[in-house]
């Protein structure tokens, strides 16, 4: 009871103003988008995929938020993710969520390019989660920016920004470089 599950290949462009007692669940075929000024939010899991892009320009909110996007996924302008936990891929794309974002705990997550976190609360990754990501990994505080730390972990490098965003954290970051 409460549950919104649209899981077809379903052609929504733009997602305004949705709520779900449950969990929520939209799949599409083509690139989405979250409206600036919609709140998408769920009281279990709210879980976006998508065959292209995923364009967050509103504001994400529930207790679990997964996101897959084949193409990449992006935060633009006002965009926010609320949520305790957030699991975030991209097979062929990066994931850049820049914004003032209120996470505390980043699941396993993967991008084929560069993923970026901003953070505006402590931010935990359990040590069962890995973040990996093809060139580089950055997770930071948008109020307290500082200077990376580099991280060598399985013959890879990856810059990985822990300022400002709490204790503790526990990161297992994997990158490959895009260079030879």
């Amino acid at each position: 009871a409460g549950d919104v599950s649209l899981g077809g290949a379903n052609q929504v462009a733009q997602l305004g103003d949705s709520t779900a007692s449950g969990d929520f669940l939209l799949n599409d075929a083509t690139a989405l988008g979250i409206a600036a000024g919609a709140t998408v939010a769920a009281g279990g899991t709210l879980s976006l995929g998508t065959a292209d892009t995923l364009a967050i320009a509103g504001r994400l909110a529930a207790p679990s938020v997964v996101l897959q996007a084949t193409s990449g996924i992006t935060e633009t302008g006002a965009g926010l993710i609320a949520a305790p936990l957030l699991t975030a891929v991209s097979s062929k794309g990066d994931v850049l969520l820049g914004g003032a974002n209120q996470v505390e705990q980043l699941g396993a997550s993967s991008t084929a390019g560069d993923f970026t976190l901003g953070d505006a609360v402590a931010l935990t990754v359990p040590a069962a989660a890995s973040v990996s990501a093809s060139s580089s990994a950055t997770a930071s505080e948008p109020r307290r920016p500082g200077s990376a730390v580099r991280r060598r972990r399985r013959g890879a490098l990856a810059d990985v920004d822990l300022s400002g965003i709490g204790v503790p954290v526990i990161v297992s970051i994997i990158a490959r470089s895009r260079r030879p």
